[in-house]
């Protein structure tokens, strides 16, 4: 994984040149999305909930067509 100083260095220059960010890490079996879309974005959040997390259990190699 990449460290926060060279993350927050990227964030902070794609904000100032005004883009977007996403950034996916996996290693092995996890998986982690980060999302900037900037200070003008705005979420609306419809029930408060926290986020949640969910564990892959099995993987097969069954077609479902």
């Amino acid at each position: 994984m990449e460290s926060s100083l060279s993350m927050q260095i990227r964030e902070a220059y794609l904000r100032k040149i005004d883009r977007s960010l996403i950034m996916e890490y996996i290693f092995i079996f996890v998986r982690q999305i980060f999302c900037d879309f900037g200070e003008e974005f705005e979420v609306l959040d419809t029930n408060g909930e926290n986020p949640t997390m969910q564990i892959v259990t099995e993987i097969s190699h069954v077609r479902i067509r």
